[in-house]
């Protein structure tokens, strides 16, 4: 099978725009909002496609650290079934740029820094991650890469409590959505705890003048 025909069916599998794009555009508004006012339609448009590009990059690259774990669990993935992985890096590295020539163009400090200070947590934890990793701090830190992204796709610097609440928001969704973490005590009781923060962080931002 070609590079092209692994990439698409790849693609086709874990990257379902049905389940990315809504994603991307949660990212995209959370970096659309600032102490200045809400991000004009052609910049929020921008940022949405790099939003996107840069979510899907990190999958692939989730999925390429994942790739002996899916051995046992999901034998049937194409990633695991490929006999190299050549093209999924290269897919990621094209994805990353994609997604960062916006950001690496902008006058704006620290946009940059924000994804690259995301992708260095990610390569530590998963150099140091225990095996198998513990789900509820394995996903947290995970998760980790959704506000840096958001910051870094940013039009203007966002509000601290905006990306703080994205990240609370995709940690109880991450906890729901993930059967292991569903059915523990624990994870449903820090979910909650996340969730009850959200308004609270919102509101405390709003009242100090920090949202718009």
């Amino acid at each position: 099978m070609s590079s092209t025909e692994l990439v698409g069916r790849y693609l086709a599998e874990r990257a379902r725009l049905s389940v990315f794009a809504p994603l991307a555009l949660l990212v995209a508004c959370a970096g659309a909002f600032s102490a200045h006012g809400v991000a004009s339609a052609n910049a929020f448009g921008v940022a949405t496609v790099q939003a996107l590009l840069l979510i899907v990059a990190f999958r692939v690259w989730d999925d390429l650290e994942d790739r002996d774990r899916d051995a046992r669990e999901h034998p049937e993935r194409v990633m695991v079934r490929a006999g190299r992985v050549s093209p999924f890096v290269g897919l990621a590295c094209a994805l990353a740029l994609g997604g960062l020539v916006p950001t690496m163009l902008s006058p704006q400090p620290g946009r940059l820094g924000a994804v690259v200070a995301g992708a260095a947590v990610l390569f530590v934890w998963y150099r140091v991650r225990p095996k198998p990793a513990t789900g509820v701090v394995g996903g947290h830190i995970v998760l980790l890469k959704y506000p840096a992204i958001a910051l870094s796709v940013a039009p203007s610097v966002p509000s601290p409590a905006v990306l703080a609440s994205l990240y609370l928001v995709l940690c109880v969704y991450e906890c729901f959505d993930d059967p292991s973490l569903r059915a523990s005590i624990v994870a449903r009781r820090i979910a909650f705890a996340e969730l009850a923060l959200v308004p609270l962080i919102i509101s405390a931002a709003y009242l100090g003048g920090t949202l718009p």
